[in-house]
């Protein structure tokens, strides 16, 4: 068989491991058509007779019971020869037969591990998990499984870790490795660390329990380079997922692997099963401005009389709340919230911006609930990775003299970043560029940093996607100070600004995205660096799509004339996406466009007054430093 064909038969195999018998002994009675292999004789040369060889005692009882078990089941029948024309061969391969005293022959098997690599990929939509099976014989077996409900990480990686326990275990395997790049499963297992949540203990029973059948087991944590392959599987199985290769199977697992019912009464003492409303701040406001129904309480009677002009309930029961300098934002569940903040925070589109920044962004993207504010600072505080490398404070030391550009695309600054840890195509330095008005960035990674790569970054990135600039505002490196990238410049009539070495901060937009992509990488890498490269557009996007405090908008609606719609304003159903219309669609970007120079004016004098305020704050902690001649 070829490889497609080999690959098929055992992942087909896997699946059905309980339909299948694995030896003749087990099917008495079967057709030996099926199972005898024959041998293609060309029937023109004369038959020759081997010399008779004496076989040794332990040979020739292995073949007498070989025979004897042959027969019983059917698989041979017994014919009379005068003479045997070959002699009977045991072939010595991993089951090597024993003499022993007892004039017994028994097999020794070499014991070799059955290794299996777990990891799952979980969203909003769904969950799934990938798994790689290396047999004793070096034979690697893919399977994926798509969970038809809903679990989190711990779970999904919980059920991946049992699917393939109960696979293992009805193959045969008695010693196995099992490796995992998750660290709190692992760690649970091992008993390092503590399963607190209910369904974390039920889960842990359960694989306790099915690893007390195997005869060893070893579980470790892998790093997530040697984990990568199954990672893909399990993304592979996600329900975002369209087209799946036809090398790898893909298995739904319907239900969960535990049965919380089980696990919570241990005593056996019946409990009563009371279903309660899923209520929340919400229903009260939705039931008075729907039905006109109040609370009996009549104080909340009057709270909810006082507040409920505020908002505005659509034709499907979705609440919105009436925004002051705005449209209308949708009211979002409790259950939600967290769902909303991970994605804003340190989603595709997050950049671990601080806790009253991140309820600005929710509130711009047309979300809105109680107490916004405090949730996005406590989830912020409850961030590791925004905790760890939070930006240091440092004194002033001179006067801030802040530089804007009155026109889009005019005047660019250019830095370079790095090196980096090697990345794929040897790329270890970024080249960034930024506008100095809509602060729109362009980025790329390169594997060299000469003035050829330079020049290729601003025709490519500037020039062709936003026109000829005025000027260049770089440092002194020799990459933007060399004759050939002057030379490239002054026949485009692009003006070359250096900042100088006494005060490199003249190019402090340059400066704000480096710091804003060096924290992003910080904050999602965290151990892996070398796949800085895969996090870079992520990153990007998210500072592209949050807004500047300087202006109030974002780089992308400056750039375009409206708002991006990301990921989480389609899952949760935002009033952009609920009331869109393909017919009326042109019309408004057409309004749009028409109002872009004017929200970029408006912008402009926003600016303004932000470096203002920024340059008299600023100036109020500068701590003066005088030096005469002869100090040292």
């Amino acid at each position: 068989m070829n490889d497609r064909e080999k690959i098929e038969m055992l992942l087909f195999l896997l699946q059905n491991v309980g339909v299948f018998v694995w030896s003749p002994y087990e099917v008495p009675g079967v057709d030996p058509e099926f199972i005898v292999h024959k041998l293609n004789v060309d029937q023109s040369f004369p038959l020759k007779k081997q010399k008779p060889r004496r076989a040794s005692k332990e040979h020739v009882n292995a073949v007498n019971l070989e025979v004897q078990r042959l027969k019983e089941a059917g698989v041979i029948r017994e014919v009379f020869f005068p003479e045997w024309l070959a002699n009977t061969v045991v072939v010595k391969k991993k089951n090597e037969f024993t003499p022993k005293n007892d004039e017994k022959i028994i097999c020794n098997v070499e014991s070799r591990p059955w290794k299996v690599f777990v990891d799952d990929a979980s969203n909003a939509i769904g969950a799934g998990a990938g798994i790689v099976i290396t047999t004793p014989e070096g034979i690697r077996l893919e399977h994926s499984f798509r969970l038809g409900f809903k679990a989190s990480n711990n779970e999904a990686e919980y059920e991946a870790f049992l699917a393939r326990l109960r696979a293992v275990l009805r193959l045969g395997a008695k010693d196995v490795e099992i490796y995992s790049d998750y660290r709190l499963v692992v760690y649970q297992i091992l008993g390092s660390f503590e399963a607190r949540d209910s369904r974390m203990k039920a889960y842990l029973s359960t694989v306790k329990q099915i690893i007390s059948k195997f005869g060893a087991v070893k579980v470790a944590q892998v790093g997530w380079a040697q984990n990568r392959h199954v990672d893909s599987l399990a993304t592979m199985a996600s329900p975002t997922t369209e087209e799946i290769s036809w090398l790898v199977k893909i298995e739904l697992i319907r239900e969960p692997s535990i049965d919380m019912k089980d696990n919570c009464n241990p005593a056996g003492v019946e409990v009563a099963m009371v279903s309660i409303a899923n209520m929340c701040w919400m229903n009260p406001i939705i039931d008075f401005l729907a039905e006109d129904k109040v609370l009996d309480d009549e104080k909340e009677a009057k709270k909810i009389h006082r507040v409920a002009p505020r908002y505005w309930l659509s034709a499907d029961r979705k609440l919105y709340r009436r925004c002051f300098a705005g449209p209308y934002l949708l009211c979002l569940h409790p259950e939600k919230v967290n769902e909303l903040l991970t994605e804003l925070h340190d989603g595709v589109c997050g950049g671990y911006v601080g806790g009253r920044f991140l309820a600005h962004r929710a509130m711009t993207q047309g979300f809105w609930w109680p107490q916004m504010q405090k949730d996005a600072a406590e989830y912020v505080w409850r961030c590791e990775q925004s905790q760890k490398h939070v930006p240091l404070i440092h004194q002033p030391v001179g006067h801030l003299n802040p530089v804007s550009s009155p026109l889009t695309f005019a005047q660019w600054g250019l830095d370079i970043l790095g090196p980096f840890p090697r990345a794929t195509g040897n790329r270890q330095f970024v080249l960034v560029a930024v506008d100095y008005f809509t602060k729109w960035a362009e980025v790329e990674a390169l594997a060299n940093i000469q003035d050829i790569d330079v020049k290729k970054f601003v025709w490519k990135n500037i020039v062709i996607r936003f026109g000829v600039p005025d000027s260049l505002i770089s440092n002194n490196r020799l990459q933007f100070d060399s004759k050939g990238f002057r030379t490239f410049c002054s026949d485009l009539g692009i003006k070359n600004k250096y900042s100088a070495p006494v005060y490199p901060q003249s190019n402090g937009q340059a400066e704000a995205v480096n710091k804003t992509i060096l924290n992003g990488l910080k904050r999602r890498l965290d151990g892996a660096k070398g796949r800085w490269t895969k996090e870079l557009p992520n990153i990007l996007w998210a500072y592209r799509t949050t807004p500047r405090r300087s202006m109030g908008e974002t780089p992308f609606s400056l750039t375009y004339g409206i708002e991006v719609v990301i990921p989480t304003k389609v899952s949760l159903c935002s009033a952009r996406v609920a009331g869109f219309d393909p017919v009326q669609n042109t019309d408004l970007m057409m309004e749009h466009l028409d109002w872009l120079e004017e929200c970029r004016e408006t912008a402009t004098i926003r600016l303004a007054k932000y470096q203002q305020r920024l340059a008299q704050r600023h100036n109020q902690d500068i701590k003066g430093r005088e030096f005469s001649a002869g100090d040292c």
